[in-house]
């Protein structure tokens, strides 16, 4: 067994003893299993004291807690964006030729594994490395009928084998980014391994190229997180805890200045995408600035592109909002963002000569 299932006999044991007793089988689920990293054994007994109680209001509501653990609550609102689905079909339509073979790393609900066998995709492997939310992508993609050419492995994308999960190299690499800053789930390191191991050369990359963009922006209306006086007592040590970026709506934030790319990944090349710092000058537009916000735009095939801010209708991604030192800007000043990427977070300042 693999390192979620592994289950100490002694904990089993607990787990015995109180078999018929659905609320203490969850108890034992949310307070032995979950902090232990047991996520599978945790949603068994899920299932186990929902077979005990289904119609018990409590144990649905304790199950219910327990199986979200770890799901990210993005799935609920990504699935919404009809603006995204629409432009990744249009560039399935485009990019796909007929038989090919797509790989889908990361299937959460198993939505863009469907919608690339319903666009032409001869088959489709899908890998989802929580093993609890592909079993319920095979389930969604069965009832719906595409279980013919549509598969989901409950792995990894980095733990895939030519021979054994896919007959060959994909021709395509779907993949569906998760951060609104792109690198923060890991995807770099991700795609780059698909790209060395599991694809034929000069196949097909879903998106392909993705630019972080970045702009002058105020709260609106305009807030300074920082902690100063309150009450008469002096609390601004505490700003040493202060977050550098949160994620925010784009109806919260007035730009200050027009959107430039301050990173511009291009995926299908052959080299590493490196850490690097980079700059990008704006001409701000006057008033008050307190922060950068910084969004994605996916370029998913020739002159198709979906913008996580310009396009109307976003559902699938926030904007990161970076506070900065509260300024006023004078209209047509121009202004220095700077950013720096490791291939897992990003930060971004306001550099002044």
């Amino acid at each position: 067994m693999g390192a979620d299932e592994a289950v100490d006999q002694q904990t089993e044991s607990l787990i015995a003893k109180v078999a018929g007793n659905p609320i203490a089988t969850l108890m034992l689920a949310q307070t032995l299993l979950l902090p232990r990293g047991k996520m599978k054994r945790a949603r068994e007994l899920c299932d186990a004291a929902l077979a005990l109680a289904p119609d018990d209001g409590e144990v649905k509501a304790l199950a219910q807690g327990i199986r979200s653990r770890g799901v990210g609550a993005w799935y609920f609102t990504m699935v919404q964006d009809h603006v995204r689905h629409a432009r990744y079909a249009e560039a399935f339509r485009k990019i796909f030729k007929p038989g090919c073979t797509v790989l889908d790393m990361g299937a959460g609900t198993g939505l863009f594994a469907m919608l690339s066998a319903r666009e032409g995709a001869g088959k489709v492997v899908a890998c989802e490395r929580d093993a609890g939310v592909a079993d319920a992508a095979r389930n969604i993609i069965e009832i719906n009928g595409y279980s013919d050419r549509v598969t989901v492995i409950p792995k990894d994308s980095r733990e895939l084998e030519i021979g054994v999960d896919l007959d060959g190299p994909a021709d395509v690499l779907l993949w569906d980014n998760l951060a609104n800053d792109l690198v923060g789930v890991g995807g770099l390191d991700a795609v780059e391994d698909a790209r060395r191991r599991l694809l034929k050369p000069g196949a097909a990359i879903i998106p392909g190229r993705c630019e972080i963009r970045v702009a002058l922006a105020q709260t609106n209306p305009a807030s300074d997180t920082r902690m100063g006086i309150v009450d008469g007592f002096d609390l601004s040590p505490f700003n040493r805890f202060r977050p550098t970026q949160t994620t925010i709506s784009r109806r919260k934030l007035e730009f200050r200045s027009r959107p430039v790319t301050i990173f511009d990944f291009d995926l299908a090349q052959s080299e590493l995408v490196r850490s690097r710092n980079n700059r990008a000058v704006v001409s701000a537009t006057g008033d008050g600035v307190d922060g950068i916000a910084q969004w994605l735009r996916f370029h998913l095939a020739e002159d198709i592109a979906y913008d996580t801010v310009e396009d109307e209708g976003v559902m699938a991604f926030g904007v990161q909002y970076h506070a900065v030192e509260p300024f006023e800007a004078d209209q047509g000043q121009e202004i220095k963002i700077a950013g720096g990427h490791d291939r897992l977070r990003t930060w971004f300042w306001i550099e002044t000569d």
